[in-house]
């Protein structure tokens, strides 16, 4: 958690990929939610299975995401 509180600084948005069979990180999703939430920080969890194409909805997700930040914030950061 430490790793995410020293990212949350320098980000507008986090996208995180969580595929159903990924059943340790969804034990630490909601600690993630609660300081992305008390950073005012928007979020969109992909669903989808990272090694496969985008899913229809996880693209819908990023878009909706997108579109609700400023295109001046709009710049990749990886993390993980």
């Amino acid at each position: 958690m430490r790793r995410y509180d020293d990212a949350l600084g320098t980000v507008a948005a986090v996208v995180i990929s969580l595929p159903s069979d990924d059943e340790s990180f969804g034990w630490d999703y909601p600690r993630v939610r609660e300081r992305l939430a008390r950073h005012a920080i928007p979020h969109a969890v992909l669903r989808g299975e990272p090694a496969l194409d985008v899913t229809a909805t996880d693209r819908e997700r990023i878009r909706t995401l997108l579109g609700a930040m400023p295109a001046s914030a709009r710049r990749e950061t990886r993390c993980g």
